[in-house]
C-alpha cells in the first residue's frame, strides 16, 4: 500500500469515528447547555473550515433549534462564539439570526471588544442586517476604541460598510484611534479597512495618505483581492497616490494568473478612475482577460472596457471579444452597463453594429430603468458611432423631458449634440432645454457651450433664436472665451455663422468673430481617393475647376467649377459625411451645406460615395464612359 493510499485509508477512518461522534451529539444535545452548544458551534466550524469537510445538514439544524430553544441563556461570550461560527459555516437561517440578535442587544454591554468586532462581522458575513443591534453597538464601541486591536478594527468598519449603515461619527473616531496604531495592521487589515472606508463614503485623507505609506513596503504580502480591493478604495474616493499606483502595477505583473475577474475588473477601473496610466499592465490584463472573459460578470464586462475606454488604451482583440462573449448574455446588464458598454465602444472608435443593435433591442424594452446620465450616455454614443435609431432616440426624448432638472449641464450638452449630430428632430426636447439652460448658464463649462450651440445652430429650431442670441449666452461665451480650445472655437464660429444666416448680424464681437474664422478656415482636411478619382474624370472630360476653393464664411468647397457657363460647387460626400451605414448625411454635413447656401449663394450639388462606387464593370472602358455620363446628368 503506497502513502497515498494509507492517507486516504486514515482520511475516511476519521470521518467514520467523526460521524459517530456527531450522532452522539445530535441524540444528547438537549443535554449540552449553553456553553456546550456555543463550543460545539465554534469547534464544528472550524473543522469546516481547516479539514474542508461539511458537517451535515441535520447538524446544523439541530444545533441551530437548540440555539433558539436557550438563546436567553447565553452569556456575551457564548452569544459572540455562536454568531462567528455561524458566519464561518455559511448559515444564514433569519429564525436563528433573529434570536442572537435579540441576546446581544440584552448582553451587549458585557461584551469584549474582540466580540463586538465578531458579532458585527457575522451578521455582515451572512447578510443579516439589524439597524437598531447596529446603532447599539456603535454606542457602546465608541468609547472603548482604545481597547480594538487592528482585528477588530478593521472587521468593524468593514461589517459597517458590507451592510450600508450610516456611521460618520464612529468612522472618524476609529480613523483616529487607527492612525498612529497601522504598524500593528497586517495587509488584509489595510485592504479591508481601505475598502470599507471607500465603500461606506468615508473617506479620511490623513488614513488614507499613512496606508500608502505603510503599505507599499508589504505590498508582497497582499492577496490579489487585498490588492485590487486597494486601488479601488482609493479610486472610489478619488485620493490620488502615484507612488502605490506604480509600485502595484510593476507587482501586479507578475501575478495577474492569480487574480480572479473582479479583481481584473476591479484594478483596470481603478487606474482608468484615478487617471493614472499604466499601458504595460492594461496590455498584460487584455492577455490574461482574453480567454477568461465567460468568467466576468455584467458588470465586471461593462467596467473593464469602460476603463479601457476612458484611458484610451486600444485593444481590439479584447473589444472583440467582449462583443463574442456578451451579446447572449445582455439581459443580465443592468442599465448603467449597458449604457457604459455603448459609451466605451464609441469613446474608442471601435464599433460593432452588432453589439449596438443588440443594446438597442435591450434598451427599448427597460427604459424606465435608465437615468440622466445613462439616457445622455446611449445618445451620445450611438451619434458618435453613426448609428441611427430613430425609435430610441425619441423614446429617449419623452423619458428626459420631465427630468431635465436631473441633467447636469454636460448631459444637458452631449443630449442636444447627439441630436444634431445624427440629425434627428426633437424639437420639444430642444425648446425645453433652452428653458431649462438658460437658467443653468453658470455651471457650463467651454466645451458644454460650445457643443450646445453648436448643436442649436445645427438644429435650426425655432427655440434657437431666443436661447442662442440671449444676452446672458453671448456673455458666458465672451467670458470663457481664452478656455476654448481649437474644435471648441470652430463650433463657435458657426454659431456665429447662424447668427448672420438668422439675424443678419455676427454674434460675436469683431475681434472675437475673425479668430474664430482664422480658426476655423486653419483645419485642412486631406482630400480623398474618391476626391482625386472625381477630380481625375473631370479633368479628362474637359471641365475647367478648382479644389478645395476657400470661401468668405471659412468653409471650403471639395471642387468649384463652370459647367455650361454655370458655377457649381460640387461636394464630394464620403462615408463619414454619412450617419453611420446610412444614405442620410450627418448634422455636420447638412449644417455646412445650409450655410454656404444662405450666406454664399452657392447651389451645392452633392456626389454620394455609392453612387459613383456603384459603377463597376469588368471592361475598364465602360466604366469609365458610366462615369462621364454619371458627371454629366449630375452637373447638368
Amino acid at each position: 500500500m503506497n502513502n497515498i493510499d494509507r492517507n486516504d485509508l486514515r482520511i475516511k477512518r476519521n470521518q467514520e469515528r467523526m460521524q459517530l461522534l456527531l450522532n452522539d451529539t445530535i441524540s444528547s444535545i438537549e443535554k449540552f447547555g449553553p456553553r456546550n452548544i456555543a463550543t460545539t458551534c465554534h469547534k464544528l466550524a472550524k473543522l469546516e473550515k481547516i479539514c474542508r469537510w461539511k458537517i451535515g445538514e441535520n447538524v446544523w439544524r439541530c444545533l441551530e433549534s437548540e440555539i433558539i430553544r436557550i438563546s436567553e441563556s447565553f452569556s456575551a461570550r457564548e452569544i459572540a462564539n455562536i454568531a462567528w461560527a455561524l458566519a464561518k459555516a455559511k448559515r444564514s437561517s433569519p429564525a436563528v439570526w433573529s434570536q442572537v440578535d435579540l441576546a446581544t442587544l440584552r448582553c451587549i454591554n458585557e461584551f469584549k471588544s474582540q466580540e463586538i468586532a465578531n458579532t458585527v462581522w457575522a451578521c455582515a458575513t451572512v447578510d443579516y442586517y439589524s439597524p437598531e443591534l447596529f446603532d447599539k453597538i456603535e454606542e457602546v464601541a465608541l468609547p472603548r476604541l482604545c481597547e480594538f486591536n487592528s482585528q477588530d478594527i478593521a472587521n468593524t468598519v468593514w461589517a459597517y460598510a458590507k451592510t450600508n449603515h450610516s456611521s460618520p461619527h464612529l468612522f472618524k473616531n476609529i480613523a483616529d484611534v487607527a492612525l498612529p496604531r497601522l504598524c500593528e495592521f497586517n495587509s488584509q487589515n489595510i485592504a479591508n479597512t481601505l475598502w470599507a472606508y471607500a465603500k461606506s463614503g468615508h473617506p479620511s485623507f490623513d488614513l488614507f495618505d499613512k496606508m500608502s505609506k505603510d503599505a507599499l513596503p508589504r505590498l508582497h504580502e497582499f492577496r490579489s483581492q487585498a490588492i485590487a480591493n486597494t486601488v479601488w478604495a482609493y479610486a472610489t474616493v478619488c485620493q490620488l497616490s502615484p507612488q502605490l499606483f506604480d509600485r502595484i502595477a510593476e507587482l501586479a505583473l507578475f501575478r495577474l494568473h492569480e487574480f480572479d475577474s473582479q479583481d481584473i475588473a476591479n484594478t483596470v477601473w481603478a487606474y482608468a478612475k484615478n487617471g493614472h496610466s499604466s499601458p504595460e499592465l492594461f496590455d498584460k490584463i487584455a492577455v490574461v482577460a482574453l480567454p477568461r472573459l465567460r468568467e466576468f460578470s455584467s458588470q465586471a464586462v461593462s467596467n473593464t472596457v469602460w476603463a479601457y475606454a476612458k484611458t484610451g488604451h486600444s485593444s481590439p482583440e479584447l473589444f472583440n471579444e467582449v462583443v463574442v462573449v456578451t451579446i447572449s448574455r445582455l439581459h443580465e446588464f443592468n442599465s448603467q452597463a449597458l449604457a457604459n458598454m455603448v459609451w466605451a465602444y464609441a469613446s474608442i472608435d471601435h464599433f460593432s453594429f452588432e453589439l449596438f443593435n443588440k443594446i438597442e433591442k435591450v434598451a427599448l424594452s427597460r427604459l424606465h430603468e435608465f437615468n440622466s446620465r445613462e439616457i445622455t450616455n446611449m445618445v451620445w454614443a450611438y451619434a458618435k458611432v453613426g448609428y441611427s435609431s430613430p425609435e430610441l432616440f425619441d423614446k429617449f426624448a419623452k423619458l428626459a423631458l420631465p427630468r431635465l432638472h436631473e441633467f447636469s449641464s454636460r448631459d444637458i450638452a452631449n443630449t442636444v449634440w447627439a441630436h444634431a449630430a445624427i440629425d434627428h428632430s426633437a424639437p420639444e426636447l430642444f425648446n425645453k432645454i433652452a428653458e431649462v439652460a438658460l437658467h443653468r448658464l453658470r455651471e457650463f463649462n467651454s466645451q458644454s457651450i460650445s457643443n450646445t450651440l453648436w448643436a442649436y445652430s445645427a438644429s435650426n429650431c425655432v427655440s434657437n433664436i431666443e436661447f442662442s442670441s440671449h444676452p446672458r449666452v453671448l456673455h458666458l461665451v465672451v467670458s470663457l472665451f481664452n478656455m476654448f480650445n481649437e474644435e471648441e472655437l470652430c463650433q463657435l464660429h458657426q454659431w456665429n455663422l447662424w447668427g448672420r444666416e438668422v439675424l443678419g448680424e455676427n454674434l460675436l464681437p469683431m475681434d472675437l468673430s475673425e479668430h474664430c474664422l482664422t480658426v476655423f478656415s486653419s483645419v485642412e482636411m486631406l482630400p480623398s481617393k474618391l476626391h482625386h478619382d472625381v477630380v481625375c474624370k473631370l479633368h479628362e472630360i474637359g471641365v475647367p475647376l478648382r479644389e478645395k476653393v476657400p470661401l468668405k464664411t471659412g468653409y471650403s468647397i471639395d471642387i468649384l467649377l463652370n459647367y455650361h457657363g454655370k458655377n457649381i460647387a460640387v461636394e464630394v460626400n464620403g462615408p463619414s459625411r454619412y450617419i453611420g451605414q446610412s444614405q442620410k448625411q450627418s448634422g455636420t454635413t447638412r449644417l455646412k451645406h445650409r450655410q454656404i447656401g444662405n450666406l454664399e449663394n452657392f447651389k451645392i450639388v452633392s456626389l454620394p460615395f455609392w453612387e459613383w462606387d456603384n459603377i463597376t464593370s469588368n471592361d475598364g472602358e465602360i466604366v469609365s464612359q458610366k462615369q462621364t455620363e454619371y458627371l454629366k446628368q449630375l452637373l447638368t
